[in-house]
């Protein structure tokens, strides 16, 4: 759990304990990249290719996701059998506005009230949390603001979270905690090629070159091309039979025998 919580509050950085052999990468990644979809349709898409690519006997099925109300909604319509589990990113993301409040920004204990909080969340201590927030407010210590703050932004998404917070439980089940192939893939698949230097992209350019990149990130662009390939051969053979099936091309033809 410490191990854990020191690379998350160090952003990754490794410690000597985490020296471990380099962990494969993931494979047979299925990326979708729509800028002009709607959401809605957007996650109906990913549930259809989620469950194309899941064995039916597979025990153990969860949905990785943030904490927020919308995320949530759509895993209980679409993946109702799914444990769901908050990504620890967004977990870590939540505790430094109230390390901020307790402490100065500068201040050595900022990192390491995040740190003790992330390894009591591990060990699956979120009543601690809970608590240690609504002593925080009840105390009257903090402005109007700065309670309205620790109350609507950190508070609340702990409460509203709270029994999906398990960690420790799913960490023992094998599960991931956390989105970082998803947030690495979008780093890799938007920032990293559309972010350069200079580069302006109306919607629909920008869609065609993302949904390119997926296909390439995906290992999919050989089958892409045989796939536009045999298209594009289908297509001309199309075009050749309406030709041939017309009364002018008939007449010449007739002409010329």
């Amino acid at each position: 759990m410490e191990e854990i919580a020191d690379g998350l509050v160090n952003d990754g950085a490794k410690t000597q304990r985490s020296k471990k052999p380099p962990r494969s990468k993931p494979r047979r990644k299925r990326i979708i990249a729509p800028l002009n979809q709607e959401r809605s349709a957007l996650m109906i898409k990913s549930q259809q290719a989620a469950m194309s690519r899941i064995n039916p006997h597979t025990a153990l099925k969860a949905v990785v996701a943030e904490g927020e109300k919308n995320p949530w909604n759509f895993a209980d319509e679409l993946f109702p059998d799914r444990i769901q589990v908050p990504d620890i990113i967004h977990v870590r993301d939540k505790l430094w506005p109230p390390a901020h409040l307790y402490h100065k920004k500068e201040s050595l204990q900022t990192p390491d009230y995040v740190r003790e909080s992330l390894v009591a969340l591990l060990k699956g201590e979120v009543d601690m949390i809970i608590e240690d927030l609504g002593i925080a407010l009840a105390d009257g210590s903090l402005s109007a603001s700065k309670a309205e703050t620790l109350r609507s932004k950190v508070l609340g998404y702990f409460v509203n979270n709270r029994d999906r917070m398990q960690c420790h439980k799913y960490l023992a089940l094998g599960l991931p905690i956390g989105s970082g192939v998803g947030d690495g893939t979008c780093k890799n698949l938007i920032n990293d090629r559309m972010e350069r230097s200079g580069m302006r992209w109306a919607p629909d350019g920008a869609e065609a070159i993302l949904k390119l990149r997926s296909l390439d990130l995906a290992d999919l662009w050989n089958d892409f091309r045989a796939f536009r390939t045999q298209r594009g051969k289908q297509s001309l053979c199309d075009r050749q039979g309406i030709i041939m099936n017309q009364p002018s091309y008939q007449h010449d033809m007739d002409k010329t025998a």
